[in-house]
């Protein structure tokens, strides 16, 4: 494990922090790994109890919309998380790369999910989309890697990719830098 699982548990004792993993196939590790496979991998260091502090923010897209809303809803219930939290993909205007289905799908989804997840027993409770207002900024969350990196969104070439480091300290430097970037480009 080479995330540090001490580093994950501070984090949990905290009730500061609210603690999300990121559960999409198609994001990937900086090896070419599928994020959801690693991060996976990494959850069977915690115990159950931490594992309920935790809440699955999953971002609606191809592969999310290929599922059964039972079957997500059982992988987050076997892996002992707190939480699902589903949210609406928006595609950056700078990534090159865009998913294209409609708001409909999405909307669609979400309903189907509801409703599976009435007629289950889940113990872990269902975040439903809500508006983010800081949400697009890089220094307003920090990803951590399954290899204990920290990191945000970033652009070359209007590709999006994550951007990583070593340390906290050049994550937020990085990150201020980003956020200046935007907001010039924005106006």
């Amino acid at each position: 494990l080479a995330l540090s699982v001490d580093f994950v548990r501070e984090l949990l004792k905290d009730s500061f922090y609210s603690v999300g993993i990121s559960l999409n196939e198609e994001r990937v590790t900086t090896s070419g790994r599928r994020m959801d496979e690693a991060v996976e991998e990494n959850l069977q260091s915690l115990s159950k109890e931490e594992r309920k502090r935790l809440t699955a923010n999953v971002v609606v897209l191809p592969s999310v919309l290929r599922r059964k809303p039972k079957d997500i809803l059982d992988d987050i219930e076997r892996l002992g998380l707190g939480g699902l939290h589903l949210l609406e993909y928006s595609p950056p205007k700078q990534a090159k790369e865009r998913y294209h289905f409609s708001v409909s799908h999405f909307e669609a989804f979400v309903i189907a999910t509801m409703k599976e997840y009435e007629r289950g027993n889940y113990s872990f409770a269902l975040e439903l989309p809500k508006p983010e207002p800081f949400g697009n900024f890089a220094t307003s969350h920090v990803f951590v890697s399954p290899t204990g990196e920290f990191g945000h969104l970033a652009y070359d070439n209007d590709e999006e990719y994550f951007k990583f480091f070593p340390t906290i300290e050049e994550w937020y430097r990085s990150a201020e830098i980003q956020d200046k970037e935007i907001m010039r480009k924005a106006g």
